[in-house]
């Protein structure tokens, strides 16, 4: 199973949901990039969890980007599926939308 971050999103302004992230594979114990960045759908970071890989939320804090809260996907009562990270409410200013903006 592999670690990814993602460092900016872009955020629906009607449903308040990201619908592209920028995300590259990471190295948790030496916190290093282990591949290019790149800017995708969300459908690619479900397909990441949906296979057991771990996804992070990557704020930046004093300069340095350490692996954040872990993000998981949501299935709406709809079947609509989106992505936030994992207890939203232990994490205020670590969310999805507080990321830069992509």
């Amino acid at each position: 199973m592999a670690h990814y971050g993602i460092t900016h999103a872009r955020i629906d302004d009607a449903t308040g949901r990201a619908t592209h992230v920028r995300y590259a594979l990471i190295n948790p114990q030496t916190n290093s990039w282990g591949s290019p960045f790149a800017d995708v759908d969300i459908d690619q970071i479900i397909m990441l969890l949906m296979s057991g890989d771990h996804v992070y939320a990557l704020h930046t804090v004093e300069g340095l980007s350490p692996p954040g809260p872990t993000v998981g996907f949501v299935v709406g009562d709809s079947g609509y599926e989106w992505i936030e990270v994992e207890e939203p409410e232990k994490h205020e200013g670590r969310l999805l939308r507080d990321l830069p903006a992509m």
